[in-house]
């Protein structure tokens, strides 16, 4: 009988322990990629809460806001002191998020995958409503304009709200 290395218990263990070895690499890798997809997927939660967060809170400024309009020149400057500095540290937020450079778009950048169609859209809505904003706030930060609010305004802030709920 000759004697082949095939039927050779030394040689069957050596597959066996490379194929053991081989599966286990593969299933490290696949989990080491599974966890960076987790951990991705938690920022970008993390950040779309805080969005929803700053966008829910300018809602509300708005609301009081309009139910306390600037009537005179100290109401005015109540107003630049209490509701202008939150309305831009909230846009602030927005912007890190959804501006140009922001995390959310870097984040996708950087997983190496195309934005998603939502992150686009939210993206160029935000662009959308900031240049409006400031538009109507005027060129001096330091001295917004009074935002005079009309029946279409006031349906511009409500009209987003039956659809986040």
């Amino acid at each position: 009988m000759p004697f082949s290395i095939l039927e050779s218990i030394r040689f069957q263990l050596a597959i066996l322990l490379l194929s053991l070895f081989a599966l286990l690499a593969g299933a490290s890798g696949y989990a080491l990629h599974s966890a960076e997809q987790r951990r991705a997927e938690q920022a970008v939660l993390g950040e779309a809460t805080r969005m929803q967060l700053a966008a829910h809170l300018m809602r509300e400024q708005a609301l009081n806001y309009m139910s306390t309009p600037a009537r005179d020149y100290p109401t005015y400057f109540r107003d630049v002191k209490l509701y202008y500095r939150d309305l831009r540290n909230h846009v602030a937020t927005l912007d890190e998020a959804l501006g140009p450079g922001g995390r959310l778009l870097a984040s996708s950048d950087r997983a190496r995958s195309q934005t998603p169609p939502q992150v686009r859209e939210a993206a160029r809505i935000w662009r959308s409503f900031h240049e409006q904003l400031y538009t109507a706030l005027g060129e001096n930060p330091a001295n917004p304009t009074p935002i005079v609010l009309t029946s279409r305004s006031y349906s511009i802030i409500f009209q987003d709200s039956s659809r986040t709920r």
